[in-house]
């Protein structure tokens, strides 16, 4: 999120607006463990917190990983 902030009589408050500099839609998933096949999308990250992986959805396919 982007946007700005206000001050008002009762404290800060938030003016968010949603970032649109990418132009595609991403969804990140933790799981614990390897995601199985044919789930997620293109593009999609997963954050495997069990083995401590990240993988990205690659054309429907999970990639190998990188650990963290």
């Amino acid at each position: 999120m982007a946007g700005s902030s206000t001050l008002t009589g009762s404290g800060w408050q938030a003016n968010p607006t949603p970032d649109t500099r990418f132009a595609i839609n991403v969804s990140v998933a933790a799981v614990p463990g390897q995601p199985a096949a044919g789930l997620g999308k293109a593009n999609d990250l997963v954050i495997d917190t069990a083995n401590r992986v990240i993988y990205e959805n690659v054309a429907g396919t999970w990639s190998a990983g990188t650990s963290y």
